[in-house]
């Protein structure tokens, strides 16, 4: 709790030590250098100043989704997954479909890699057609390269639908006339 936190600092001001030079405990946004104030050298995290902390707390903006060579993730899971590949692999890259019922049986429809080209194509559809405004929606803009396709797909459903459209009503109204309408229709038909 962070209230308690510095109220007890607060309170005890020789007992408790601020680490302003993140020897013990660094709070860091992100890897990348620059504005990030740290970076990823030999799997270790190396601040701005040269401290290796041995406790790195990513905070904020680091836990958002984002989207990473083409999957889901953020930047506290990529720096996991450039430190430990392997551990990553299992814990965070695998999916598992199923039902667990009771403590011994396991009904496991699949198990392995995820969905993402599926993930993406909703996510496409989702934010470009249904208007949904969810933060993922920044990586996929109509022209980003995860949706270049639907453009494409939609203008073709369009088109698809006009000629397939004016060919049903044609022959409907074909049909109409092959059975013989009153006059009266006949009249507005050949006005047209």
């Amino acid at each position: 709790d962070q209230f308690w936190y510095q109220k007890f600092r607060k309170e005890h001001p020789n007992d408790v030590i601020l680490d302003i030079n993140c020897t013990l405990l660094c709070a860091v946004w992100g890897v990348g250098g620059g504005s990030d104030g740290a970076e990823l050298q030999d799997g270790r995290v190396v601040t701005s100043v040269g401290t290796m902390p041995p406790f790195v707390h990513f905070v904020s903006i680091a836990h958002w989704n984002g989207w990473f060579e083409g999957r889901a993730s953020s930047t506290l899971c990529e720096v996991f997954r450039r430190v430990y590949p392997e551990a990553s692999f299992k814990f965070l890259e695998q999916w598992w479909i199923g039902a667990q019922i009771g403590s011994t049986h396991d009904l496991v429809l699949y198990h392995g890699v995820g969905f993402w080209a599926t993930m993406r194509a909703v996510l496409c559809v989702e934010c470009n057609v249904l208007g949904t405004t969810q933060k993922e929606c920044e990586f996929f803009v109509g022209s980003s390269p995860y949706c270049r396709w639907l453009t494409a797909i939609v203008m073709l459903t369009l088109a698809l639908s006009a000629v397939l459209t004016r060919r049903i009503w044609t022959t409907f109204l074909l049909r109409a006339l092959a059975f013989g309408l009153p006059p009266a229709i006949h009249a507005k038909l050949q006005r047209v």
